[in-house]
């Protein structure tokens, strides 16, 4: 009687599990993944490519401390520091009040 009852516990779940199996094969690769690619041409593009932008970032950055050292330089060597031009405020304008919300649909019971 174990035996029995066993087989009939099991072998409904190992066919429910096959047929599982077989069905998501259809849109899932059951293999192992290949983590590697296979194209290594491209990460070596890839790997130029990021240097070449860091380089241009760097330089940028370079550059523009540069400015900013020479504004601070001529800053000081004027003495009073002020070659900012005062901003204008922007006019005030009179905004719409947001809409209000939609009603709340009524549940009837």
């Amino acid at each position: 009687m174990n035996t029995k009852g066993f087989i009939k516990r099991i072998l409904p779940f190992i066919g429910a599990f096959s047929l599982g199996l077989f069905i998501a094969s259809f849109f899932v690769s059951v293999g192992l993944p290949r983590f590697g690619g296979g194209n290594r041409g491209m990460r070596g593009e890839y790997k130029r490519q990021f240097r070449m932008e860091m380089e241009r970032l760097r330089q940028e950055n370079f550059e523009l401390k540069n400015q900013l050292r020479e504004m601070q330089l001529d800053r000081t060597v004027n003495g009073t520091g002020s070659e900012m031009r005062p901003v204008e405020a922007m006019p005030l304008i009179d905004v719409p009040p947001p809409p209000m919300p939609p009603v709340a649909p009524h549940v009837h019971r």
